[in-house]
């Protein structure tokens, strides 16, 4: 019975540390996160994580344009842009969203 522990054990830690992640300028100010993991893992949420880290470790924030996924294969690809928070913010007042009146007909 401890046998099967351990072996359980040594499969879980080895597939814990099962996973790579790069980070690839592709442009002007335009990145890619490329992850891959072994096991269950959600690879999009990891590269998203990492997209994000990577701009927080400049003082930025990320803006996620594009995620590739294939189902199954512990694979994802985040392309994305830092930027300053202050870019963030919406440029007009009501954060472009238009309110129409409806009046009754006369």
């Amino acid at each position: 019975m401890r046998v099967m522990y351990r072996l359980a054990f040594l499969a879980l830690f080895a597939l814990a540390g099962c996973a790579t992640s790069h980070v690839i300028p592709t442009g002007k100010n335009t990145y890619l996160a490329t992850v891959r993991l072994c096991g269950l893992c959600t690879a999009s949420a990891k590269a998203t994580q990492t997209a994000v880290a990577y701009c927080a470790a400049r003082g930025q924030v990320a803006t996620v344009t594009n995620i590739h996924t294939v189902f199954g294969s512990g694979a994802a690809d985040v392309q994305f842009t830092c930027s300053s928070a202050e870019d963030q913010k919406p440029s007009r007042p009501d954060n472009g969203v238009s309110t129409i009146e409806v009046r009754p007909a006369s």
